[in-house]
């Protein structure tokens, strides 16, 4: 660096407040003033939001306007109450293990789970047959399938939803989803629901997860992951 560049940093650092090495950057022309003192101030936000209890990854969102303090708060206390983010997803945990899926149009599968994509996943019912790939909106829930009895006890049927004969969603204005507000209640409270799917049928329990795709239950000695694309908009659940 020679002296000039030097002497030119020095002063923009001074009357600007920004380290040297940055000042550098903006006498160069490879960084603004501007941008150096907003990507400053940005930090020092993210700061006093991890200073004040934030996470840092929530912190971060809300200094650059990404994300509304309250609605951050919401979440960190979902996380806390949980253990689990709001978007998190089990069912690829279970690869490579014998799962139960109850299906729309096909009720429950057994089966060891292959694969986990995206947008599909692949089961081996048999164990002898090749392995089907199933579409992930076709799922309604999943489990473990030693905890079948489990869940075969809390499963129900809604007559009157079952006559709309609505099949899995197809398009996201059909699905239904979880707000922060709810999951801090569920996660917190852990009241008995009874989730109503779009086919009619119904499973209960004890939510333990709530996230944007899914929400955990306990039935009995079983945990049961149920998809929030499958259950009715206008009606997903019930209190007992």
């Amino acid at each position: 660096m020679s002296a000039e560049e030097r002497t030119k940093a020095t002063d923009v650092a001074k009357r600007s407040g920004i380290p040297f090495p940055r000042a550098v950057l903006v006498i160069r022309g490879k960084e603004s003033l501007d941008h150096v003192l907003k990507d400053l101030f940005t930090r020092q936000r993210r700061d006093r939001f991890v200073r004040e209890g934030l996470d840092p990854s929530l912190a971060g969102q809300v200094a650059t306007g990404r994300l509304e303090l309250d609605r951050a708060r919401r979440i960190q206390t979902i996380w806390q109450a949980q253990n689990a983010s709001f978007h998190s997803d089990r069912l690829a945990v279970l690869e490579g293990q014998s799962v139960g899926l109850s299906l729309f149009g096909r009720g429950l599968v057994v089966g060891r789970l292959v694969h986990v994509g995206r947008y599909d996943v692949a089961i081996d019912p048999d164990g002898v047959a090749p392995s089907e790939t199933v579409k992930k909106h076709d799922i309604k829930f999943y489990f473990r399938a030693e905890h079948l009895a489990d869940v075969g006890v809390v499963l129900g049927e809604d007559p009157e939803t079952a006559a709309l004969g609505l099949g899995p969603s197809t398009m996201l204005v059909e699905r239904w989803r979880p707000d922060e507000i709810l999951a801090i209640g569920w996660a917190t409270r852990h009241p008995v629901v009874r989730f109503r799917f779009r086919d009619g049928s119904t499973v209960a329990g004890r939510p333990l997860r709530v996230a944007l795709y899914e929400v955990e239950i306990t039935c009995g000695e079983a945990t049961v992951g149920v998809l929030t694309h499958a259950l009715l908009k206008g009606h997903p659940f019930d209190l007992d």
